[in-house]
């Protein structure tokens, strides 16, 4: 608390909702610490989010596209699907 009855951002304590395409709805996975400043335990990255998502709809996170020029582009380069919402 910030004692002006509000509350300082945190940018490492965030949060998403994530539904439909596959994804295991009804549960909370991960938590922040008891003031809400960081994660409690292990920290789970925006780009774990989206490697979730590509892979909650069939498409592998990881695979390497090429584009017309040949330069490589992944879709997530770091991520790692979180296995409790698959």
């Amino acid at each position: 608390m910030n004692g002006r009855a509000g509350r300082d951002h945190y940018p490492r304590a965030m949060f998403t909702l994530l539904g439909g395409g596959g994804i295991k709805a009804g549960q909370v996975v991960g938590a922040s610490d008891a003031k809400g400043e960081g994660p409690k335990d292990k920290a789970i990255t925006p780009d774990d989010v989206v490697a979730t998502f590509f892979t909650a709809l069939g498409i592998d996170p990881k695979k390497e596209y090429r584009t017309p020029s040949g330069r490589p582009v992944m879709i997530v380069r770091y991520g790692t699907p979180i296995d409790q919402l698959i």
